[in-house]
C-alpha cells in the first residue's frame, strides 16, 4: 500500500511538471507574438508620423510660395497701375490720341525703311550709270584704257561698292561685272560660318616659328621648304620672315588699315607677269560681314584672265604672354555654291591657294615684333623664284613706309 501511494504521488508530480512546462512555453510564445505585434504597430505609427511631418512641411512650403507669388502679383499689379496712370498723364499732355501717335510712329518707320531702300537703289543706279558712261566714253575715244583709280582704303571701297549694297538688301547672289569688259561671274555671299571656317583653317595651318636659316634686309628667314598639295598636286611656295621694328602698334595698324587697296600686293600672279602690270589689275569689294571681315575679288587681265576670290580679316587679341597682337589674314577662299556656279571659261583661270598672314606683337609702346607668312601655288620652280623676288620687293616697300631702314633690327 505504501508503495502504491508513493507511485501515485510520483505520477501526479510528473503530470503537474509537464503541465507547468506547457503553460510556460505558451506564455513565452504569446509574449513574443505580442512584442512583435507591438513593434510592428510602433513602426507603422512612426512611419505615419514621418509622413504627417513631411506633409506638414510640404504644405508650409507651398503656403510660403503662394504667399510670395501673391506678393509679387500685388507688386506687379501696382507697377501696372502706376504705368497706366503715367501713360494717362502723358496722354493728357499730348494733343493727339494714342491711336494717332501709334499710327504716326508706324508711318515714320515705314517711310524710313522706304527711304533706306530708295537710297540703296539710287546708289545702284548711279553705279550702273557710271559703268555705262565709262563704256560709252571708251567706245567714243576708241581707246580701251583703264579708268583712273582713286586711292581708297578698304572701308571706303566697301562703302562705294554696289555689290556690298546688294548684300545689305539680302540678295541671295548677283552677277559681278568688271570695268574693262572682263568676263563676269555669279557670286553667292559667304555666310558667317563659311567665312570663319576659312580663317580658322588658315591660322591652324601656319604652325609655330621654325629654325632661322638666314637673314635678308634685316629680316630673319625661317625654314619653309616647298611642298605639294596632297589633293591637287600643285607646287606650294611659302616663306616665313620675322623682325623687330621701332614703330608703335597703333601706327603700324594705321599704316595697314588706311592703305589704298589698289596698292595691296597681289596674292598670286601668273608666270611671266611683271610688276609694271600691277595697275591693270582690278580689285572690288563684294561683301562686308563687319568692319574687320570682308570678301574681295581681283582680276589680272591677259589673254587668260587670272582671277581669285579672297577673304580679308583683321583680328586684335592678347597672345599667350599677355601681349597685344594684331593679325591681318588675307587668304583665297571659296564656297561650294560659288564653285558650282562657275561655268568653265577658256579665257578665265581661277586660282585657289594663296595667302598672307601678318602678325604685329607689341613689345613696348614704341616697338613691335613682326611675323610675315606668305604662301602661293606655283606653276614651276622658276615661277617660285619669281614669286620670292616679288615678295622681297613687297617687304622692302613695307619697310620704307613703316620706318627708315636703320631703325629695323633683327629680333
Amino acid at each position: 500500500l505504501t508503495l502504491a501511494l508513493a507511485m501515485s504521488k510520483a505520477n501526479s508530480t510528473s503530470s503537474y511538471s509537464s503541465s507547468s512546462l506547457s503553460i510556460s512555453a505558451q506564455t513565452r510564445h504569446w509574449a513574443a507574438s505580442m512584442t512583435k505585434t507591438w513593434a510592428d504597430e510602433v513602426h507603422k505609427e512612426w512611419r505615419l508620423e514621418l509622413r504627417r511631418q513631411s506633409s506638414k512641411r510640404f504644405r508650409a512650403r507651398k503656403q510660403q510660395a503662394l504667399a510670395q507669388l501673391r506678393r509679387e502679383q500685388d507688386h506687379l499689379e501696382l507697377k501696372i497701375r502706376q504705368c497706366i496712370a503715367a501713360r494717362r498723364r502723358l496722354s493728357t499732355d499730348i494733343p493727339s490720341g494714342p491711336s494717332e501717335l501709334s499710327s504716326s510712329l508706324r508711318r515714320l518707320a515705314i517711310e524710313g525703311d522706304s527711304l533706306t531702300r530708295e537710297n540703296l537703289q539710287l546708289k545702284q543706279d548711279i553705279y550702273k550709270h557710271e559703268f555705262f558712261r565709262s563704256i560709252t566714253s571708251k567706245a567714243i575715244d576708241g581707246n580701251p584704257r583703264r579708268d583712273e583709280k582713286n586711292p581708297q582704303n578698304i572701308l571706303e571701297a566697301s562703302k562705294k561698292s554696289r555689290w556690298v549694297a546688294y548684300d545689305r538688301l539680302r540678295y541671295s547672289g548677283w552677277c559681278v561685272e568688271f570695268p574693262n569688259h572682263e568676263p563676269s561671274f555669279f557670286f553667292y555671299p559667304f555666310t558667317r560660318t563659311e567665312f570663319d571656317d576659312v580663317i580658322k583653317t588658315t591660322l591652324a595651318g601656319l604652325g609655330s616659328d621654325s629654325l632661322v636659316v638666314g637673314k635678308v634686309f634685316g629680316w630673319n628667314v625661317h625654314n619653309a621648304p616647298l611642298t605639294h598639295n596632297a589633293e591637287t598636286g600643285s607646287l606650294i611656295a611659302q616663306v616665313r620672315l620675322t623682325t623687330r621694328v621701332s614703330c608703335s602698334l597703333q601706327d603700324s595698324d594705321i599704316l595697314v588699315t588706311t592703305s589704298d587697296i589698289h596698292s595691296w600686293p597681289l596674292l598670286i600672279t601668273p608666270a611671266g607677269w611683271e610688276r609694271s602690270e600691277h595697275a591693270r589689275s582690278s580689285t572690288q569689294v563684294l561683301q562686308q560681314l563687319d568692319l574687320n571681315s570682308l570678301v574681295l575679288v581681283t582680276n589680272i587681265p591677259g589673254q587668260v584672265h587670272f582671277r581669285y576670290l579672297y577673304l580679308v580679316r583683321r583680328w586684335t587679341r592678347l597672345n599667350e604672354n599677355g601681349k597685344r597682337e594684331i593679325l591681318y589674314v588675307t587668304v583665297i577662299g571659296d564656297t561650294e555654291a560659288n564653285a558650282q556656279a562657275r561655268e568653265p571659261q577658256s579665257d578665265v583661270q581661277w586660282t585657289h591657294e594663296s595667302g598672307i598672314c601678318i602678325r604685329y606683337t607689341e613689345v613696348n609702346k614704341s616697338t613691335i615684333d613682326v611675323t610675315y607668312n606668305r604662301w602661293s601655288q606655283c606653276e614651276s620652280e622658276d615661277h617660285v623664284q619669281k614669286l620670292f623676288i616679288d615678295w622681297i620687293q613687297v617687304l622692302c616697300w613695307w619697310t620704307q613706309r613703316v620706318t627708315s631702314s636703320r631703325l629695323i633690327r633683327s629680333g
